[in-house]
């Protein structure tokens, strides 16, 4: 993952992706906790096709890291569920109907793979990870018809409502009850 830039105007950038990799565990953190700027440098494509699967299979790290990479990439969620719900107020119920249904349904999707996606934290060891999860399913809800509750978010759910964890299953029945 490379940033090319001849006037050196993104040199901190560079830096922050080459701390992703460093054997220190601070510049990793300090690294992680900026992801968002070098999602932002990177641009759209090539946060999907480099970033994402960078992160995806080349971060198995300390607890520490690992921690402060789901919350930031929760905050991405927020982000996008926000942005989500502020468009579908701006829309009438038709044009929701025609498209923003559609996309929604999508991004549940096994194309996109978004909300499955929640299936592999909730079944994290670390609690701090399944409470993340939890969290996202609480955004995501509010965006998807009741219908399809049930075959995208509840498996989720179910499984972090019955963990052996009382704080999982605290936070379960807190945020649905």
């Amino acid at each position: 993952m490379a940033v090319a830039d001849g006037d050196g105007s993104l040199y901190p950038i560079v830096v922050l992706i080459d701390e992703l990799r460093n054997e220190d565990v601070q510049l990793r953190l300090n690294s992680i906790k900026n992801l968002s700027t070098i999602a932002l440098a990177l641009g759209v494509e090539r946060t999907r096709s480099e970033l994402r699967p960078f992160l995806t299979y080349t971060i198995y790290d300390e607890d520490e890291v690992l921690l402060t990479l789901a919350k930031q990439l929760g905050t991405f969620t927020t982000l996008a569920v926000e942005s989500l719900w502020a468009i579908s107020h701006e829309h009438s119920p038709s044009d929701l109907e025609a498209h923003f249904m559609p996309l929604v349904k999508w991004l549940a999707g096994d194309d996109c793979e978004i909300i499955p996606k929640f299936s592999n934290p909730a079944s994290d060891e670390q609690d701090s990870v399944q409470l993340l999860a939890v969290e996202a399913c609480v955004n995501i809800i509010q965006l998807l018809p009741q219908e399809d509750l049930e075959t995208l978010v509840m498996p989720t759910l179910c499984q972090a409502a019955e963990d052996k964890s009382w704080c999982i299953c605290y936070m379960v029945a807190d945020k649905f009850t």
